[in-house]
């Protein structure tokens, strides 16, 4: 068991251990500014995962530029959590963010 690694007297857990490469999920703060026709990408709430996930990037609009990608998984919105939210609820704090949103999102895949 890998709990009996961390617990034997011999190892000792070193703050020089921590990596983010090993984290499974990167997060990631997207800064967007809404272009002439808005930030650029659906916002989706998949039945089969809970969550609102980013869909369809418009080429060239502010989302296709930042890092954002498809099918990120979002958290947080202008630094408030929404992962517990409703789709409705999530959309409605981007649009209160005005012209610029925050978007706080983890990769989709395991071992980015």
């Amino acid at each position: 068991r890998s709990s009996d690694l961390y617990s034997e007297p011999k190892v000792t857990l070193k703050g020089e251990m921590a990596d983010l490469k090993l984290l499974p999920l990167k997060p990631r703060l997207v800064e967007l500014k809404k272009g002439a026709d808005g930030y650029g990408f659906y916002l989706r709430e998949l039945s089969s995962n809970k969550g609102n996930f980013i869909k369809d990037l418009d080429p060239g609009s502010p989302a296709d530029k930042s890092s954002l990608l498809d099918n990120d998984r979002l958290v947080a919105v202008n630094g408030e959590p929404v992962e517990d939210l409703q789709h409705e609820q999530v959309v409605e704090k981007i649009r209160k963010g005005g012209d610029k949103t925050s978007l706080l999102v983890v990769d989709a895949e395991i071992g980015r």
